[in-house]
């Protein structure tokens, strides 16, 4: 099975360290002294020695500068400069993927598809593959797999079923065309097993790419396809939260009455996540009835966390930085469509993040939103 990296497909190059050194002695005598001249040179040399170390001394202990550059510059250089060989071979040396087995193992089925997909899923995340994601070839062997895979009944371990068709629209999401929405749109409201909790991450899936295919290609791409904003509006009434909060995600781009009454029923939802993506939604549409809950959402502890941290390494940090950023940017196409003056609330908040150690993009948009929100305050 493939694994689900979407984090990104994570490759790791093994480093190598080595070290020379050589214990050489001193050179062999030409023979022993045995003249007076060479007594005496060899009596006397010790002093002239001992006298040449005492007026040199400050030449033979090496200075700081010296020490630091030879001991921490200098192979701080030379491991950079071998990172960066590696990396730009690793660049030139593109492994090749054959598109004609890979789509005769997909069309096959069995083991070899199971191979195949592996092969593409490690490929389509890996940026030197960049044309893999727009080629129609793919597009159609991929949908028509999930296609498939959506109308056969459950067989077998059902967990297995669930994983593999999650995995399937995670793929099927990550190609560049909009041909790949109807299926979603399908796969957002499908069951497979009579748990909704345990089936709902192949219809999260499914939502999220919905997502993606309307940042790439706009709100035509599911409104042009029959039914394809009623099932969005079904998915938001989906018993499993984190399918609720994507499709509401997703019905912000469309927007209109209909949708727009949906959200607003969404913001009494139980859960956070869900209310606060219909906010963002409504705000996009050009609503600016869910002011209060990303108010709420603005103050929330995350959000506290993320600006005085920065930090995005965890996986909540991450989601958090990311729903910041959507809102912001709903505030700011909002700020431009509204002359609403209750925008006026969201100035302190806005402050808060412009002074805070949140990344960088996130307090220029703030900055964007806040000098367009203060109009209302004068």
């Amino acid at each position: 099975m493939v694994r689900d990296d979407r984090a990104v497909g994570v490759s790791s190059t093994p480093g190598q360290s080595w070290s020379e050194g050589s214990n050489s002695g001193p050179p062999f005598a030409g023979g022993s002294p045995t003249r007076e001249g060479d007594a005496a040179v060899a009596t006397e040399a010790p002093e002239r020695g001992t006298s040449a170390v005492r007026g040199d001394s400050h030449h033979g202990t090496p200075s700081l500068s010296w020490l630091v550059f030879s001991r921490l510059i200098f192979p701080g250089i030379f491991l950079f400069s071998g990172i960066a060989g590696l990396l730009t071979l690793r660049e030139a040396v593109t492994p090749d993927l054959n598109m004609e087995d890979v789509l005769r193992d997909i069309e096959q089925g069995g083991t070899a598809r199971a191979e195949a997909l592996a092969k593409v899923h490690d490929s389509i995340f890996d940026h030197r593959y960049r044309d893999l994601r727009s080629d129609p070839r793919l597009a159609d062997a991929l949908i028509q797999v999930l296609e498939t895979e959506l109308r056969r009944p459950v067989a077998g371990d059902a967990e297995f079923v669930v994983i593999y068709r999650a995995q399937l629209c995670r793929l099927v999401r990550e190609l560049e065309t909009p041909r790949i929405v109807p299926v979603l749109l399908v796969a957002a409201e499908s069951r497979v097993t009579d748990s909704p909790q345990m089936d709902s991450i192949v219809r999260r899936a499914a939502a999220e790419g919905v997502v993606m295919a309307m940042e790439r290609h706009g709100p035509d791409c599911v409104i042009s396809v029959p039914g394809g904003t009623e099932a969005l509006c079904r998915a938001a009434k989906d018993p499993v939260p984190p399918v609720r909060a994507a499709a509401a995600a997703a019905l912000g781009y469309i927007g209109g009455k209909e949708v727009c009454a949906v959200l607003r029923e969404m913001l009494h939802d139980d859960t956070d996540v869900v209310r606060y993506n219909a906010a963002i939604s409504l705000a996009y549409a050009g609503e600016s009835g869910g002011l209060d809950t990303l108010h709420e959402f603005l103050r929330s502890e995350n959000v506290r966390h993320l600006a005085a941290t920065g930090s995005t390494d965890s996986v909540i940090g991450d989601r958090t930085c990311k729903l910041l950023g959507r809102s912001l940017a709903a505030l700011d196409r909002l700020s431009d469509r509204s002359s609403d003056r209750s925008l006026s609330i969201l100035h302190p908040a806005m402050e808060d993040i412009c002074l805070s150690r949140a990344p960088e993009h996130v307090r220029t948009l703030a900055m964007r939103v806040d000098l367009k929100i203060q109009r209302f305050l004068r």
